[in-house]
């Protein structure tokens, strides 16, 4: 009972390193290369956007969404899918309208 004892108490440091490791790897911010591949998949999940070409480009936190979609309220829903993934911090909306009302929009989300 007390060499098992023993090897816990040897084995305990090796515990606390493994998830301390494994808790630095997990909270590391995305590239932007993953960022924008986040938004992307969050985008053609919307079934309210499928089928709309959006492009979306990340510079640190700052995503951009370019294309064209079918009205006003394809654009919105698109900036606020863009803002809800995880690290994102501006969005800045260039979707064009096919109609034809483009306005800049930028929403910003707090981490």
């Amino acid at each position: 009972m007390v060499r098992n004892a023993r090897f816990c108490f040897r084995a305990l440091p090796w515990v606390v390193v493994a998830a301390v490791v494994l808790g630095v790897g997990c909270s590391k911010k995305p590239t932007d290369a993953q960022l924008a591949a986040n938004v992307q998949k969050q985008i053609a999940t919307d079934t309210g956007l499928q089928g709309q070409p959006i492009s979306v480009a990340a510079n640190s936190g700052t995503v951009t969404l370019s294309g064209t979609v079918t009205g006003p309220s394809a654009r919105e829903l698109a900036s606020r899918d863009a803002s809800t993934v995880s690290g994102v911090k501006t969005v800045v909306n260039n979707l064009t309208t096919a109609n034809g009302s483009d306005v800049l929009l930028e929403s910003y989300r707090d981490e």
